[in-house]
């Protein structure tokens, strides 16, 4: 934690407090953080599928976005980002994923479809 703190200069956000305030939370049980690769659903759409990413916001607004099953048919649907509180997990490491350094993924595959 000290190392981070040396990132923190004057002028920025002392974004370190806050990510030590949500962590801190979490560890005390107060909220259930969904892990990607969990299957989800929203509460409000019933729309389910598996955390594909994940979308933090200086405010505090964390998003999942959650990417369904195929259609009847065997074509891709196309995915969803929701509040992380109105999901509820369904089955926890319905999918794993081990990205590396030749194949480490990228943000432009899974938007934030809710800030556009």
């Amino acid at each position: 934690m000290a190392l981070l703190m040396e990132f923190e200069s004057p002028g920025h956000p002392k974004i370190l407090k806050l990510i030590m305030s949500v962590l801190k939370t979490i560890n005390e049980g107060n909220f259930k953080m969904i892990t990607l690769g969990d299957e989800v659903r929203d509460m409000v759409s019933g729309f389910q599928g598996i955390a594909v990413s994940r979308h933090i916001y200086f405010q505090g607004c964390n998003r999942i976005n959650v990417q369904p099953p195929v259609d009847k048919d065997g074509k891709l649907l196309e995915s969803s980002t929701f509040d992380e509180p109105q999901l509820e997990l369904v089955f926890a490491g319905k999918a794993t994923r081990k990205a590396t350094a030749a194949d480490p993924g990228g943000p432009e595959k899974y938007m934030d479809t809710g800030r556009r």
